[in-house]
């Protein structure tokens, strides 16, 4: 489900704002590329279907909540 919500939204917006609550780790990027990659592949496939175009990614901001850096004295 959270599949089609993302690819849907990814399909209609002119701009996607990801937002998560910790850290960007690798974990994190690389469950958005494959989001992405998921996506693309779902519009390719409607485009397919539909004999329409295949609509491309918008733009993406990451927002992450709550991220605390902390810093030694002199850094």
């Amino acid at each position: 489900m959270p599949l089609q919500v993302f690819a849907s939204s990814a399909m209609v917006s002119s701009h996607l704002i990801y937002n998560s609550m910790h850290n960007i780790d690798q974990r994190e990027i690389e469950h958005l590329e494959l989001l992405t990659r998921l996506t693309q592949m779902f519009s390719v496939r409607t485009a397919l279907q539909d004999n329409s175009t295949v609509m491309h990614f918008p733009g993406l901001t990451w927002v992450v909540e709550d991220f605390i850096l902390e810093m030694e004295d002199g850094e």
